[in-house]
């Protein structure tokens, strides 16, 4: 899997996030109905499935950094979640 795909697959689970975080705010107000509780499981069940799909890609990964300057890059070894292996 390319850093790209699992770019992608991070990018889909930030928006089931998003997705998810506006539906359980709308619970206890007058749109909370059977639709929306079925809706909210349905979206956790399918951030589930992204992260178990995407976890082996990023359980290591090796991606480059670009700064804003466009000309520095800088590798850096990270594990799933963010924090820099030490080599």
């Amino acid at each position: 899997t390319s850093r790209y795909s699992v770019a992608s697959g991070i990018f889909q689970i930030n928006t089931g996030v998003s997705t998810f975080q506006r539906l359980v705010n709308t619970l206890g107000t007058p749109k909370d109905t059977p639709e929306l509780r079925e809706k909210l499981y349905k979206t956790r069940l399918h951030i589930g499935q992204l992260v178990i799909q995407l976890f082996p890609f990023c359980k290591t990964s090796n991606y480059a950094v670009e700064y804003r300057g466009g000309k520095t890059k800088e590798e850096k070894s990270v594990d799933c979640y963010g924090r820099q292996n030490k080599d």
